[in-house]
């Protein structure tokens, strides 16, 4: 009887850190993987944000220096400055008055300082059907700040 007690310790003990492994650490990538999404949804709400007030200064510093961005008619920016000039463009013109909403759907964490997201991208304009597109963004983490270093709209959607 002593030595099946001590087999079963002996076994508990060996399975201690398996267990332990699965409840506490599997829980911790959880959670993590949440709070990538949700750190990540905070920049795509900076960026709403901006352009919901016209502002192509506030838009642009949540890029990169030498981003890109292509939009959903194939225009590309490349860089941070042709970008904010773009948008400058943009927010006085055509786009005046638009707002804009990006809905990640699916994130990737490549490294601690790498991530991806998949989503949709809409433009509400006036009185006219909300223009919808898919996008892809590629974000880099600089001074424990994510940005978008690439972001890749599709043709808009029907």
């Amino acid at each position: 009887m002593i030595n099946k007690i001590k087999m079963y310790k002996f076994i508990l003990w060996l399975l201690w850190p398996v267990v332990f492994n699965f409840f506490f650490v599997g829980c911790a990538k959880n959670e993590s993987s949440i709070t990538i999404k949700q750190e990540l949804e905070e920049v795509t709400s900076q960026l709403d944000d901006a352009w919901n007030k016209g502002d192509a200064t506030a838009f642009s510093k949540l890029w990169i220096e030498n981003t890109t961005n292509i939009s959903p008619m194939g225009k590309i920016d490349d860089g941070r400055e042709a970008l904010e000039k773009n948008m400058a463009v943009q927010f006085s013109g055509r786009m005046k008055g638009t707002t804009h909403k990006l809905i990640i759907e699916r994130t990737y964490l490549l490294s601690n300082s790498v991530a991806m997201a998949d989503g949709i991208s809409e433009i509400v304009m006036n009185n006219y059907e909300p223009w919808r597109s898919k996008f892809t963004a590629v974000f880099l983490k600089e001074n424990n700040n994510w940005k978008i270093a690439h972001m890749r709209a599709y043709v808009f959607l029907k």
